[in-house]
């Protein structure tokens, strides 16, 4: 019997909000889990992984039922590790929606773009290309990283909020390592 071929998906996550816009392209099997896409989007954008998400596909939900921290949860909604990504979005250019952090609600639109061939040798998920540093964790959703950038900008501006001692002089909001997520992702 002939070894069925993998089938990729690729697909461009992009930061809902966020101008200008931060995204990152990825390529992905086509059965891939929702959970387990989960985790390749906290390592793509470069989240921490340590907050409730949820995907969304029109009035469906697909929620996890464990929390970052391991313990279980009760919310409505389909168990993501039921469902794969070639399942909720079974055609080219079909679309859903990834919320991480429902405090600083992080939205983010996940686009089916294509089906791939898989090249020879590469293990997937793999990322393709990205744009632009992913927020840190708990600046106050997309206003709040709004009013950093504007204060790191600005050595001069008024910082009530001690953004500045609170980011420190490593966070560059156009840095994007493209090696560095592919090498986390090479570990699975």
């Amino acid at each position: 019997m002939a070894k069925k071929t993998q089938r990729i998906y690729q697909i461009r996550v992009t930061l809902n909000g966020s101008k200008p816009p931060i995204w990152r392209e990825l390529a992905v099997p086509f059965h891939i889990v929702l959970g387990e896409l989960h985790e390749v989007i906290q390592v793509a954008m470069g989240w921490e992984d340590c907050h409730m998400h949820q995907f969304r596909k029109g009035k469906e939900y697909y929620v996890t039922k464990v929390t970052p921290w391991g313990m279980p949860v009760e919310i409505e909604g389909e168990d993501e590790e039921d469902f794969t990504l070639g399942e909720v979005c079974p055609k080219a250019r079909s679309k859903l929606l990834y919320e991480y952090d429902f405090g600083d609600g992080w939205a983010h639109t996940i686009e089916a773009q294509k089906r791939i061939e898989p090249e020879p040798g590469v293990k997937y998920p793999v990322c393709l290309g990205g744009e632009k540093a992913c927020p840190p964790e708990d600046c106050g959703g997309m206003w709040g990283y709004s009013e950093m950038l504007d204060v790191l900008a600005d050595p001069d501006a008024d910082d009530p909020n001690d953004m500045r001692e609170w980011i420190g002089d490593e966070f560059d909001p156009d840095a994007f390592d493209l090696d560095a997520v592919n090498a986390i992702l090479a570990t699975w």
